[in-house]
């Protein structure tokens, strides 16, 4: 066989192989292209990317790759946001440090590195976009004390050796019959301490029998002062009845002296020569959550003080 004869055979066999293999790399380009598209209009979240079993990287946020390369990153919940109540549940038992409302799809941990007590709300709320903790007394232990003649009920989280007692003039400022008071801390999300809360119910005498308004003015030692007594124009007064009894509100009295934390709220109810003062006190250890924990301060002086009662 002449090599022109060889060439003339071999020529068209070499040609279909070549076209073979550009037709397969096209049919192979191609099919990857298509599945490429079918991949982009498949795939257009972290929630998809991790539905379809693509690798998860360990991340915060994490991340989810497909076979094309695109990462997708999973949207951080925020711990409180809500748009209705069902956004919100609650978590933790009082063994926890940082029990409460959260959104039902933040990733929540049971969290007590430092052995506190949590009171756990009863319900949640959903209030300007937030979860906001709710609570019931009807399960509150009672105290009793039949020398001064009341009884109020305290969360059930704490214990009888939680409440400190004080007897006269064991509190600042004067005249002190007799006090208790026990404390919580209020927690963020990720464990860690926002707010430090002492609720106080203290008994003090009116052996003047003066006017409520004026024996706020003449004996209360926290706020803003006015040379020895309190500047009561300062303050925002709310007059309210308790069984019968005159009483009266105040939000953000202030800092207590020497270097007390701020009353956030206080109550003073009025009968026969003394005084009764319910209090929350709180000092800030963080800004995060601040808010929420002084929401669920305000809550819980709210249960306390409409529980209390005369006997």
């Amino acid at each position: 066989m002449t090599i022109k004869n060889f060439i003339n055979i071999a020529t068209p066999f070499v040609l279909g192989i070549i076209i073979g293999v550009g037709l397969t790399y096209f049919a192979f380009y191609f099919s990857l292209e298509q599945k490429s598209i079918s991949l982009k209009e498949e795939i257009n979240s972290f929630e998809e990317c991790v539905s379809k079993g693509y690798s998860v990287l360990e991340s915060f946020p994490r991340q989810c790759k497909t076979p094309d390369g695109r990462v997708f990153t999973e949207k951080s919940i925020a711990p409180k946001s809500c748009i209705k109540d069902t956004d919100c549940i609650v978590f933790g038992t009082p063994e926890d440090s940082n029990c409460g409302c959260f959104n039902k799809d933040y990733q929540w941990e049971s969290f007590n590195k430092y052995k506190d007590v949590c009171v756990v709300p009863s319900s949640c709320l959903c209030k300007n976009g937030e979860c906001v903790d709710f609570f019931d007394a009807t399960n509150w232990n009672f105290y009793e004390n039949k020398e001064y003649g009341f009884r109020m009920k305290y969360p059930s989280a704490i214990k009888e050796n939680q409440i400190h007692f004080w007897e006269k003039d064991k509190f600042l400022g004067e005249p002190n019959l007799y006090g208790l008071s026990f404390s919580l801390y209020c927690y963020s999300g990720a464990g860690e301490r926002v707010l430090y809360s002492s609720f106080i119910v203290k008994v003090d005498a009116n052996a003047d029998n003066l006017l409520l308004k004026d024996w706020i003015q003449k004996y209360e030692y926290c706020g803003p002062r006015k040379g020895e007594e309190l500047d009561i124009g300062k303050l925002n007064l709310e007059e309210f009845y308790l069984h019968g009894y005159e009483g009266m509100k105040i939000k953000n009295l202030g800092g207590c002296p020497p270097g007390g934390g701020g009353v956030d709220e206080i109550a003073y109810i009025s009968k026969d020569s003394m005084i009764y003062k319910i209090s929350a006190v709180s000092e800030i250890l963080s800004e995060e959550f601040r808010e929420n924990c002084l929401e669920r301060e305000s809550n819980i002086f709210n249960q306390i003080l409409s529980t209390f009662e005369f006997i």
